[in-house]
């Protein structure tokens, strides 16, 4: 969904899931959380949740200062939830890998 972000169609949709008090996941990549955020800004009154932590790319450390601000910023937002699973799919080893709890527990 993070691509059409800025579609009036998409926007439109948003607006119609706001008015029936309807929930809204987005499911994205960590460099799309900042149109996520612009989105949600627009919606004060919709209900959002960002699926799977904003799939940060896990043990990237190049990567992990920008997801962390972008978490940050939306976390001002009340009505927007972060939901944690399938977050492991994105680890350097993968779900059933070698991660270890140091590695994950920054994004957690």
């Amino acid at each position: 969904a993070c691509g059409m972000l800025n579609n009036s169609d998409f926007l439109r949709g948003l607006r119609e899931l706001t008015r029936r008090d309807l929930i809204f996941e987005f499911v994205c990549g960590w460099a799309q959380l900042p149109d996520v955020e612009r989105v949600v800004a627009q919606f004060p009154d919709g209900r959002f949740v960002v699926d799977h932590l904003g799939n940060p790319d896990i043990g990237n450390a190049a990567a992990f200062s920008q997801w962390q601000r972008s978490i940050e910023s939306l976390a001002r937002f009340r009505n927007v939830a972060i939901k944690v699973s399938g977050a492991l799919s994105n680890a350097a080893h993968g779900v059933y890998g070698n991660w270890t709890v140091e590695e994950i527990r920054p994004y957690v």
